[in-house]
């Protein structure tokens, strides 16, 4: 990555649900690859980053629960050329989630699954966000 490029803030939300004892993380695929991702976008003018993660939760995942008030750790990784190859430093905040809504507003976009922190580390692409999924597991 060239240290010469903007950075963009965005947040994201760590989903995660407890099943039968065992922690299970919700990952989503993006719209222009389709690899999976955690919920996230920009920080919204006017929205903490904070709120602007749960308000993409909601957007792009369909999900409603409880966002923790501090992030608890933030990775790098590079737009596609195609979206303008820009670096985004993305701040995540854990949200326990408490309803999976049948309508959201980018439904027909994207597909939403549940994965075992491990299985949810092995999916993603950025080697931080991996430490992260890793690392929640763990301490949930």
């Amino acid at each position: 990555m060239s240290s010469n490029k903007i950075t963009l803030r965005q947040s994201a939300v760590l989903p995660f649900r407890q099943t039968k004892g065992k922690t299970e993380i919700l990952l989503i695929t993006s719209l222009d690859t389709g690899r999976w991702v955690l919920p996230k976008g920009k920080i919204e003018p006017g929205f903490s980053a904070r709120r602007s993660a749960e308000k993409e939760a909601y957007e792009e995942a369909g999900i409603r629960g409880r966002v923790e008030r501090k992030s608890i750790d933030s990775y790098i990784y590079e737009k596609s050329l195609k979206k303008g190859g820009v670096r985004c430093r993305v701040e995540v905040f854990p949200m326990k989630v408490r309803k999976e809504l049948t309508n959201w507003p980018e439904k027909k976009e994207r597909t939403r699954a549940w994965f075992s922190p491990n299985e949810a580390a092995q999916r993603v692409n950025e080697k931080k966000l991996k430490k992260i999924l890793t690392q929640f597991g763990k301490s949930v």
